[in-house]
């Protein structure tokens, strides 16, 4: 329920302290979480890919337990389709559940190891029964929606395989994702920040910078401006979402040494200016510099790739290309 759960929490506690069961939002939690743990493991099924697979199957073992967190964004999120699967599928569990009456005797993270406290105090296990039948319905419409959907995946790749799809990319004139920041490559796994470099959010690199000014990496527009000033988003014309964080954990700095030149909605031209920050600053701070740029919705390409092999890059190089 991405955290708005929590503010239920109070009506989940009173009901079970009043009435001695919750009946609503807490049965309805686990066969939600069931249901994003299964269309997680049919994406793990589906998905070529290595890493991907492995991210799903982890994610997926988690959200059986209740921890839906990686699940959602590190795999759900990614396909709209999948997502559409786990609300179908939740929705049809809990109405059926909710309205034969399954109650929880006790408050409890929804996963698989909260079913014991389905039993009923009177020792029947007629509710037990239920939540089992309703953890069936929810994660089987689930995962066998998530497996039947039409859902991109990217394949394995060799370099051969990426070296042509690049070329015929470029041959087609898609534009590829300039340098907004002059500065050090890094590969993304060497990013500090995790989220960033297990690939949460997608893929991409890290650029270690060189001056305090950032600038568009393509033509679009300003589809998202953090309020501290710290991370942008930009959406090409071609559709390609971009995430452009400057500094680890700078969020804390609230503004502090950071200026903007766009607003969220505007149109944006290659080169232009976007943001100034100061690298001086962060760093007194405590906080990496580094700025982790990342392509969100990698799940809708063959392969991101980046096109230069050169450790250093000058604002407006060659820096990313997406192959269909």
């Amino acid at each position: 329920m991405d955290g708005m759960h929590y503010a239920f929490f109070p009506i989940m506690l009173e009901n079970i302290s009043r009435l001695g069961y919750e009946n609503g939002f807490l049965p309805i939690s686990l066969f939600a979480n069931i249901a994003m743990a299964a269309a997680t493991l049919a994406i793990a099924f589906k998905v070529k890919n290595k890493e991907l697979k492995e991210i799903s199957y982890s994610s997926a073992v988690s959200a059986f337990f209740g921890i839906t967190e990686p699940a959602l964004y590190g795999v759900i999120l990614k396909y709209k389709r999948a997502l559409y699967a786990v609300m179908i599928a939740g929705a049809i569990a809990s109405s059926i559940m909710i309205t034969l009456g399954v109650k929880m005797f006790s408050f409890l993270t929804p996963g698989i190891l909260s079913l014991p406290v389905f039993l009923s105090p009177d020792g029947s296990t007629n509710n037990f029964i239920l939540a089992l039948i309703g953890i069936a319905i929810s994660g089987l419409l689930a995962f066998f929606i998530t497996l039947m959907a039409k859902i991109e995946v990217a394949p394995n790749l060799t370099k051969e395989k990426v070296e042509t799809s690049a070329q015929i990319t470029m041959e087609k004139n898609i534009p590829t994702i300039l340098a907004p920041v002059s500065g050090t490559i890094r590969n993304l796994e060497q990013c500090s920040d995790s989220v960033f470099s297990e690939g949460l959010l997608g893929k991409g690199l890290v650029i270690l910078p060189q001056e305090n000014q950032l600038v568009a990496p393509f033509d679009g527009v300003v589809s998202a401006l953090m309020p501290e000033k710290h991370a942008i988003g930009l959406t090409s014309k071609d559709g390609v979402e971009l995430l452009i964080h400057i500094g680890i954990d700078t969020v804390a700095m609230n503004g502090a040494g950071f200026k903007t030149f766009v607003s969220i909605g505007d149109t944006v031209t290659s080169g232009q200016q976007l943001v100034t920050f100061d690298r001086q600053l962060i760093a007194s701070q405590g906080y990496s510099t580094e700025i982790p740029i990342i392509v969100t919705n990698t799940a809708a390409y063959f392969e991101i790739v980046p096109l230069t092999k050169n450790e250093q890059v000058i604002a407006g190089d060659d820096l990313i290309t997406i192959v269909n």
